[in-house]
């Protein structure tokens, strides 16, 4: 794959990034699924798993709090979707029970990641610490009374 040398925000999201991953996983696995599974079961998990990735750079293209919030809610249950989808696909055997398990476990992952990304949606965005004379923290423990008494 080539990389290019612009990256778009959500690039360098790790909910992205292991979104991304997953779906990869998932579209090499079910485009091998037997054709009577390939335009119901594998089409479907398909789509609901492309829908966790592009909900996320979506979202994280939006101006306003709620309409990032909602777009990152779309793909977390975009993911959530994909649950069931996994099982039926394992009870027609059309991935093994050790696949999906595998599946299962990454997707748990992505979705804990989507959650924190809803999470943080709300949170203030952090401002450089100043170290009490006005100028940046640089990491650096301000000297309070308690610091210089250590």
């Amino acid at each position: 794959m080539a990389t290019a040398k612009f990256r778009f925000d959500f690039e360098n999201l790790e909910a992205y990034q292991k979104a991304f991953r997953w779906n990869r996983e998932v579209f090499r696995r079910s485009l091998k699924f037997r054709r009577l599974l390939q335009s119901s079961v594998g089409d479907q998990l398909r789509r609901a798993a492309l829908s966790i990735l592009t909900n996320i750079a979506e979202g994280s293209g939006q101006d306003s709090k709620a309409q990032k919030k909602r777009y990152y809610k779309y793909s977390y249950n975009s993911a959530r979707e994909c649950v069931p989808i996994l099982a039926l696909a394992c009870s027609l055997e059309a991935i093994t029970e050790k696949e999906h398990q595998g599946f299962r476990q990454e997707l748990v992952g992505v979705i804990q990641m989507i959650a924190k990304l809803i999470k943080g949606v709300d949170k203030p965005k952090a401002k450089n610490a100043k170290n009490g004379n006005g100028k940046p923290n640089n990491g650096k423990k301000s000297q309070t009374k308690e610091n210089a008494q250590n």
